[in-house]
C-alpha cells in the first residue's frame, strides 16, 4: 500500500506543478492576433496627439499607413521566405546560395524604398511646424526592437527534414 500512495502523492505533485507552469506561461505570452498587419489603435491615438492631426489628415495617415503595411506583409513573406531556404541550403550548393542572397539584398532594398516612400507621405500629410515629430518619429521606429514593431507572432516553421 505504500508504494501506492507513494505513486499517488508523486502523480498529484507533477499535476500541480503542471498547471502552475501553465498558468506562468500563459500569463507571460503576449495576445496573437492572426492576420492583423499593423493595427494599433493605441499607437495611433498616440501619433494624433503628438502631430496634433485633424480629421482629414488623420485619414490620410491611416490609409498611408495601411497601404504601407499591406505592400510591408507581401514583401516581408517573401524576404523570411528567401531566407528560411537560403540558411536552409547545403554549403556545397554555392550557386543556389548567391542567388538567394542577391534575391534577399533585392527585398531588403525593398523594404527601405517602401519604408521612405511611407515617411515621404506623412511628410506631404504634415503641416510645416508638424514636420519635426516625423524625425522622431522615424528614430523612434528604428530604436525599437524588431518584435516590438506591430509585426505578428508566430512560430517558427518546422525543418523540412526533421529526422
Amino acid at each position: 500500500m505504500n508504494k501506492v500512495r507513494l505513486l499517488i502523492m508523486v502523480a498529484s505533485v507533477l499535476a500541480v506543478l503542471n498547471v502552475v507552469l501553465l498558468a506562468v506561461l500563459f500569463s507571460t505570452m503576449a495576445p496573437i492576433h492572426p492576420g492583423r498587419i499593423n493595427d494599433d489603435s493605441g499607437d495611433n491615438e498616440k501619433i494624433q496627439k503628438v502631430f496634433d492631426f485633424d480629421q482629414q489628415q488623420m485619414e490620410a495617415f491611416l490609409n498611408s499607413k495601411k497601404q504601407h503595411g499591406v505592400q510591408m506583409h507581401e514583401v516581408q513573406r517573401r524576404l523570411n521566405k528567401a531566407s528560411e531556404d537560403y540558411y536552409l541550403l547545403d554549403e556545397n550548393e554555392a550557386k543556389q546560395k548567391a542567388s538567394l542572397l542577391d534575391t534577399i539584398v533585392d527585398l531588403t532594398r525593398q523594404v527601405y524604398l517602401l519604408n521612405d516612400r511611407h515617411f515621404e507621405d506623412i511628410r506631404r500629410i504634415c503641416r510645416p511646424e508638424q514636420l519635426p515629430h516625423v524625425d522622431g518619429l522615424i528614430i523612434d521606429l528604428l530604436r525599437r526592437p524588431p518584435e516590438q514593431r506591430a509585426r505578428p507572432r508566430a512560430l517558427p516553421p518546422k525543418r523540412r527534414n526533421m529526422d
